[in-house]
């Protein structure tokens, strides 16, 4: 079963995520307006590539900090440590 802690951090990852790639989206785009022909088009996949990289980053981030919960409440109810 799932805890409300655990759906509140996939809430908060989603938005995260959605944040994040439309400030990618947007920040891309105007730099794109800002330069002109393929190079604008490079600039684009970069920042969203870039952009991407952070939010692996963040997710490896909580799953590992999510394995650590739960060895730490191995056999154990969750809310009732030993």
């Amino acid at each position: 079963m799932v805890d409300r802690e655990q759906v509140w951090h996939y809430i908060a990852l989603l938005v995260l995520a959605v944040i994040v790639l439309i400030a990618g989206l947007v920040f891309g785009l105007e730099l794109s307006s800002s330069l002109s022909g393929t190079e604008g088009l490079s600039v684009v996949i970069f920042s969203v590539s870039f952009l991407n990289c952070v939010m692996v980053f963040l997710l490896a981030a909580q799953v590992m900090r999510l394995r650590q919960d739960a060895k730490a409440t191995k056999g154990t109810s969750r809310g009732m440590k030993k």
